[in-house]
């Protein structure tokens, strides 16, 4: 998952379609972690 994340923040610091998706998907895989059901499963 690290590495994922990692990979995507790199792609996504760069211009270009492929850049715009992979801020696409960590947009959407942050909202998706900070969810209060991620958030309530964690503790």
């Amino acid at each position: 998952e690290e590495v994922c994340l990692e990979v995507l923040n790199v792609i996504a610091s760069g211009n270009g379609e492929q850049a715009g998706k992979a801020r696409i998907l960590l947009e959407t895989f942050n909202k998706q972690i900070n969810s209060s059901t991620v958030q309530e499963f964690g503790k």
